[in-house]
């Protein structure tokens, strides 16, 4: 009798497949490959998400970090471009100092001495930390200052022409030069006018 042939078919080799950091191994099983593919899909998708959010994230971070800085040197540059000129430039008359002293004199001296050096009353008018309390600001500010609630005792009675006169005797005082041409009566032009402890350059 001839002997029968017995043939076993071998087991098939699965194959193993490790992702690297992930901790996961799959083999050649068909349901294996579809998780491994969905897996590897998803990483896929992740990652570049992740990084786009980390991204975003230190863009947002940096945006308002330099912002606030941004807008206060925007504002400081828009502020210093409204002024034309500077009361070094020489912006008041002699002639209307003159007669701003004598209302000065008048309306003034009162509260604040004859020499400007103030008194229990009101502030000094004259002197180092007089300009540096207005430095920055503009001749407009203090014009609008003495018109407004000057004299003491009866604010709002000067007439703007002696407003004006006093604001370029008190310039005068402080050794700031005189022009050829009188201080404006006119607001928006004395608002250009920029008041500065010291020159910043030459005339404009």
């Amino acid at each position: 009798m001839a002997e029968k042939c017995s043939w076993v078919r071998p087991a098939p080799v699965r194959r193993t497949l490790s992702l690297t950091n992930s901790g996961a191994t799959f083999n050649s099983n068909p349901l294996d490959w579809r998780i491994r593919i969905t897996f590897a899909a998803r990483i896929k998708w992740i990652l570049p998400s992740a990084v786009f959010h980390a991204a975003l994230v230190a863009g947002c971070i940096v945006v308002v970090t330099i912002a606030p800085f941004a807008a206060q040197q925007n504002g400081a540059r828009s502020e210093d471009d409204h002024f034309a000129v500077s009361v070094w430039d020489g912006t008041f008359s002699t002639e209307q100092a003159t007669r701003g002293k004598a209302t000065y004199l008048d309306e003034c001296s009162r509260c604040h001495a004859e020499g400007l050096g103030g008194t229990e009353s009101g502030p000094a008018l004259v002197g180092r930390d007089f300009v540096r309390s207005w430095s920055g600001k503009s001749a407009g500010d203090l014009f609008l200052r003495i018109r407004d609630s000057m004299p003491l005792d009866s604010p709002g009675t000067l007439e703007v022409e002696q407003v004006a006169e006093v604001v370029a005797f008190i310039l005068k005082t402080n050794d700031f030069p005189a022009g050829q041409k009188p201080l404006s009566v006119d607001l928006a032009a004395l608002k250009r006018i920029k008041i500065e402890a010291e020159p910043m350059g030459p005339p404009h």
